[in-house]
């Protein structure tokens, strides 16, 4: 069985507040999808700057 893409995050040591996009296979998708082998899994981060 796969791991919640939250998990993947949280052991990547990304904070998850700082994910403003998750897209799984080119798709939308959230923090409580589980992840299959063969996944292309993309995460959009926000930026700040001025």
């Amino acid at each position: 069985m796969g791991k919640k893409v939250s998990l993947l995050i949280k052991e990547l040591s990304i904070p998850l507040e700082k994910v403003a996009s998750i897209l799984v296979n080119h798709l939308p998708s959230k923090p409580g999808y589980v992840a299959k082998d063969g996944d292309f899994i993309l995460l959009a981060f926000v930026l700040a700057g001025g």
